[in-house]
């Protein structure tokens, strides 16, 4: 396959301003990082919806338990 010329576009003149410098694309780091407020948050959300979701489970088993024991015994 031959290769074929690559087409030059015009760009608009940009005039850079040094509070907003652009980012490079290939850096991995997030352009707004998170706080540690933030993710400390976040995590005891996240533990917090677990605890809650384990509690719930084993109040319900246990209801349903009690309901077993008490119908055949």
């Amino acid at each position: 396959m031959r290769p074929e010329r690559v087409r030059h576009f015009p760009l608009p003149p940009r005039v850079s301003i040094p509070e907003r410098v652009p980012q490079a694309a290939n850096d991995n780091e997030p352009e707004i990082r998170e706080s540690a407020a933030s993710l400390l948050l976040g995590r005891s959300l996240m533990v917090t919806a677990v605890l809650a979701t384990i509690a719930l489970l084993i109040a319900w088993g246990a209801w349903i338990g009690s309901t077993i024991w008490r119908s055949f015994f």
